[in-house]
């Protein structure tokens, strides 16, 4: 049995399937782990200072919205963005030398008020694969 497509449901359909291959094999290059590792190291490099480690927990790179843009065919440089979330907690133990008991009262308040803990950053960044395997990652401005 032979079905027809109308001549604009197959173009879509076409289109469709262009714009999801489009992105085959960057989408795994941009949610790498050691790459979002490397896009948090220098994102709280950038924030904080390059000469002071940011504590364990201060940025989390959020995996799941690790997206790609656009990638360079010719040179395979994918273009992607990532949301960072930012701990305010964790940072202002660095920061005041706040005991657990404070921080837990803090958290317990923000709850209270409906204020929140954390703050997501948009971080754009490229990602070049090298011949030996690793992956060179430029946070963009």
């Amino acid at each position: 049995m032979q079905t027809k497509f109308s001549a604009p449901i197959a173009a879509a359909v076409v289109i469709l399937v262009a714009i999801s291959l489009a992105g085959c094999g960057t989408e795994n290059l941009c949610a790498n782990p050691e790459v979002l590792n490397t896009v948090k190291k220098l994102y709280a490099q950038r924030t904080l200072g390059q000469f002071i480690e940011a504590p364990e927990g201060a940025f989390t790179a959020q995996d799941r919205s690790a997206t790609p843009v656009s990638v360079d065919n010719q040179s395979k440089i994918a273009k992607c963005s990532v949301l960072i979330r930012a701990d305010a907690l964790v940072l202002a133990k660095m920061v005041q030398r706040s005991t657990d008991e404070e921080l837990a009262q803090m958290k317990e308040n923000a709850a209270k008020r409906g204020v929140p803990t954390f703050e997501d950053f948009l971080v754009n960044y490229q990602v070049q694969p090298l011949a030996s395997g690793q992956n060179y990652v430029t946070l963009l401005r």
